[in-house]
């Protein structure tokens, strides 16, 4: 019946296709970057990590966003499971703006997307990875998703820095990541949306 079927869709079809999808997403970014800065890397520099997480928005919270599909954590990552306010993070203003944004600390102009404020990027810190040296943020319509969702912001985070590329280049690059994800996401969206529609 139709209670069983929502509560499948819950517990069952919706993680387990979600968590593939970053997983997915995590290896294909991790490979794109790899392949940028491995040459460039000093020996002893460390290890080049690259995460990406799913920032969900539910129906009943309109000033949070929480990880809840990630991959490329460790288990002392702080911001694992964190709870990210909507106002001040990069998440939360990713989806305000509708627009992927490109974050880095030493760049308070985004060429990408809309321009951050500094006391914006300064709260944003608050709530970010220690080690991160960039991230990303790519926010999805709401129309794409399933209907117990308000919001979904996909962050993607490095601990190497692009600093040494020319703008143009790091903005090539994270249209290269913005085609990625869509590829990858959408897709798996699609098929929640046609699952939630079967009889």
């Amino acid at each position: 019946n139709y209670a069983e079927k929502r509560l499948r869709s819950v517990l069952v079809t919706v993680p387990t296709l979600m968590q593939a999808t970053v997983e997915s997403a995590q290896q294909l970014v991790f490979n794109l970057i790899t392949a940028l800065v491995a040459p460039a890397m000093a020996e002893g520099e460390a290890p080049l990590r690259m995460r990406v997480a799913f920032a969900i928005q539910e129906a009943g919270a309109y000033r949070s966003f929480k990880l809840r599909y990630a991959a490329g954590f460790e288990a002392d990552d702080g911001d694992r499971s964190l709870i990210v306010p909507a106002e001040g993070s990069f998440v939360g203003t990713a989806h305000a703006q509708g627009c992927g944004m490109y974050f880095s600390g030493g760049r308070h102009a985004n060429s990408y997307g809309k321009a951050a404020n500094r006391t914006e990027l300064v709260r944003m810190r608050e709530f970010s990875w220690q080690d991160m040296a960039w991230s990303y943020c790519l926010p999805f319509p709401r129309d794409l998703l399933p209907h117990q969702w308000r919001g979904l912001v996909v962050a993607v985070d490095s601990n190497r820095s692009l600093g040494e590329l020319p703008p143009e280049r790091v903005d090539q690059i994270m249209r290269t990541i913005e085609i990625t994800l869509k590829n990858l996401v959408i897709p798996s969206l699609k098929q929640l949306q046609d699952e939630a529609e079967r009889p």
